[in-house]
């Protein structure tokens, strides 16, 4: 009796302990893998140091410094407040922690669906359609209504190799609705579950 309440007890806390994605503004069709054996602390702090370079340049650093700027490589977890109290949609620019995770989805879709056309258009237009283009230098920082608004022209690379571009300009709401994705690693749920099975 008391090792069914002790797995009943635990199994609440296994999507606390195996949420891999911090939550994103966007859904993709497909579930990462953010592990250690994937995506390194290393790789992470990298994604990090972006974020919080993003963060600056869209509430308008060096004249204004983000009331919030923090990101966590260990849960890949962030926050970007402006001074003006918005939120930037940092899911539509490069070098953002959405934008790193998306291209690292877009990366694991492709390798998992190698040789299946269908597959590879699904990972196109299921995550890197979603993958921020737009660059933070070009961005101009949220005024009192938290709008941004950019102007591109130039072409870049991206991961997978291809250019993008085009004269391209669009106005986005600086405060995205976020939608949070809720994704349960089952191997570690697993493995909870078989530790209080002995």
């Amino acid at each position: 009796m008391l090792s069914n309440f002790a797995i009943l007890a635990c199994s609440a806390l296994i999507p606390v302990v195996t949420a891999q994605l911090p939550p994103l503004p966007f859904n993709m069709s497909y579930t990462p893998d953010l592990s250690p054996a994937k995506v390194t602390l290393a790789q992470k702090a990298e994604w990090c140091r972006g974020e919080t370079i993003v963060c600056d340049k869209l509430c308008g650093a060096p004249s204004q410094i983000p009331k919030t700027n923090d990101c966590s490589s260990d849960t890949l977890a962030f926050s970007c407040i402006c001074q003006n109290g918005t939120a930037p949609g940092l899911q539509y620019y490069q070098n953002s922690l959405p934008s790193f995770i998306c291209e690292e989805t877009f990366k694991q879709c492709e390798a998992a669906r190698a040789g299946d056309a269908n597959g590879q258009k699904d990972c196109k237009t299921g995550v890197q359609s979603k993958c921020g283009t737009q660059s933070a230098d070009k961005a101009t920082s949220g005024g009192s209504n938290g709008a941004t608004t950019t102007t591109d022209s130039t072409p870049r690379a991206t991961q997978g190799g291809n250019s993008q571009g085009g004269a391209t300009s669009s106005t986005q709401p600086a405060s995205a609705a976020t939608q949070v994705p809720q994704f349960i690693g089952m191997a570690a749920a697993a493995a909870v579950m078989g530790a209080f099975a002995l």
